[in-house]
């Protein structure tokens, strides 16, 4: 059996496809590690960046937020309620 001129063409072709694709799946486990490292450092700088953010609030006091106005209102409301409750009592008295 005699090898045309483009059978060998093709096969020259198909012998680079597969030696490409051979390559690729020998190193596909070794990329994967590359790609799980490089997520692993990434997460590992932005904890690091989250923590000395964190410190930097280190020491300083916590503001009180002011109070709502609505909340003082209301207790005064109440405090009337309460007054307004205990003078109201009447007795009934007959004579």
């Amino acid at each position: 059996m005699s090898v045309k001129p483009i059978d060998k063409q093709l096969m020259y072709q198909n012998s680079i496809h597969e030696a490409k694709n051979k390559q690729n799946q020998q190193n596909k486990p070794m990329n994967t590690n590359q790609m799980l490292e490089n997520e692993e450092a990434k997460k590992q700088k932005e904890e690091e960046s989250r923590i000395q953010k964190g410190e930097g609030t280190k020491g300083q006091k916590i503001k009180r937020e002011k109070k709502n106005p609505r909340d003082s209102e209301q207790k005064e409301s109440r405090k009337k309620e309460a007054k307004n409750k205990k003078r109201g009592n009447k007795l009934d008295v007959r004579i």
